[in-house]
């Protein structure tokens, strides 16, 4: 029986998806992070905006 017959899972290769994954999911965090703080940042800035101008009205 050669090795390439056997169910056997290479801890190499788990290791390298489990990363690949790993990067993935770091990368998409971040992104989600920045594209949610954007927008908070946005709705502060027109929520400043808007009290100033009701103010000067």
């Amino acid at each position: 029986m050669s090795t390439r017959d056997s169910i056997a899972l290479d801890s190499s290769d788990l290791a390298d998806r489990a990363i690949r994954d790993g990067a993935a999911l770091a990368a998409w965090a971040t992104a989600v992070t920045m594209l949610v703080g954007a927008v908070m940042v946005a709705g502060v800035a027109m929520t400043a905006f808007r009290l100033r101008i009701t103010k000067w009205i």
